[in-house]
């Protein structure tokens, strides 16, 4: 089979090689083994292959978490009932029998049926994936970590990322005005097709007093009820002064350090946590199965729209003979939701 394999730890266009594998032969305790029809990148996957992420992988192994696929075969220790062969599922990259991660960047993977969940008839695989993880965490992050309620208005940092995308098909399904921040115009047009009420371009660079002179004359300064921020910095600095009394702002990541996540560690002024009653919540956890189907059910009934940047052509369509290319524009900040790798 046909598989991008990191043989080692480091700089990922130096360790990533697209390889002939044998197929997969042996089906661990408590794992799906499937034939990936797709699969979704984020920044973390590139932050694994380079070794600076907080789950590390032991090599030679298949990169990419997220995946979509139809079950070859069911490992021991999986509820009989749960899988069958032939079912469309997704879920996370499951470790072979020697703990090496067998991703999606192949055509066979193996999934943790733990995490797995069967995708619902006539789901196609842009909009599983969008909602896998991003919109479990995402949901999390909102509602339990961030308390939003309608009529709140939800400022979204980092908006044309994949998780930015979720909170924002999130925060409208559930009443929210929603401000999407990002960094060009053309990722904020991507922000308006998924839903957001107002746009702000906050430019390349964490410019504290640039976002701040933004928000004041959008008239959006001091409305704010919560912040998502998988971004940090100077940004975060600016969107937790921006908030409402009585605002949450939710700690989600720290994107625009890049590969030194470090290096965009905000510093708050803590003092506004007395003088107005806010709050800084980290995201830790996700969605219940029950949730999850709920969400299921809301992208059939038209209420929610995963995946809207990819479907409608605004970000690129990825193979296994580009993840070069797919590789690449994560790390430079170009693409716009969710990076959709079709394999098979």
């Amino acid at each position: 089979m046909r598989a991008v394999v990191a043989e080692d730890i480091g700089p990922w266009r130096s360790v990533l090689k697209l390889a002939e594998r044998p197929p997969i032969q042996q089906v661990p305790q408590g794992a799906l083994h499937v034939e990936v029809s797709a699969c979704g990148m984020g920044f973390p996957d590139l932050l694994q292959v380079e070794g600076k992420y907080q789950q590390k992988a032991q090599p030679p192994f298949v990169p990419v978490n997220y995946i979509s696929g139809r079950v070859l075969s069911v490992g021991d220790g999986v509820d009989a009932g749960a899988f069958q062969i032939g079912d469309r599922v997704v879920g996370n990259a499951a470790a072979d029998g020697d703990g090496h991660m067998c991703g999606g960047l192949a055509e066979q993977a193996l999934l943790r049926a733990s995490s797995a969940h069967r995708v619902p008839d006539g789901m196609g695989d842009a909009v599983v994936l969008s909602m896998h993880e991003n919109y479990w965490d995402v949901h999390n992050a909102l509602f339990a970590c961030g308390r939003l309620q309608r009529g709140d208005m939800l400022l979204v940092l980092g908006a044309s990322g994949a998780c930015g995308m979720a909170a924002i098909d999130l925060g409208k399904t559930a009443g929210a005005s929603v401000v999407a921040c990002a960094s060009t115009d053309d990722k904020l047009q991507a922000c308006r097709a998924a839903g957001a009420d107002h746009l702000v371009n906050y430019g390349q660079e964490p410019d504290y007093d640039a976002l701040i002179a933004t928000l004041r004359e959008a008239e959006l300064y001091g409305k704010p009820n919560v912040v998502f921020d998988p971004v940090g910095s100077r940004y975060a600095e600016a969107a937790f002064r921006s908030m409402a009394r009585g605002g949450r702002h939710v700690v989600f990541g720290f994107a625009s350090g890049g590969t030194d996540p470090k290096q965009a560690f905000p510093s708050f002024p803590i003092n506004l946590l007395l003088m107005k009653a806010q709050q800084i919540v980290g995201a830790m956890g996700r969605a219940s199965a029950e949730q999850v189907q709920e969400m299921f059910q809301l992208v059939q009934d038209g209420r929610l729209t995963p995946g809207v940047a990819t479907a409608d052509g605004a970000a690129s369509a990825y193979t296994l003979e580009s993840f070069v290319e797919a590789f690449d524009d994560v790390a430079n900040r170009r693409a716009i939701g969710k990076v959709i790798i079709s394999v098979t």
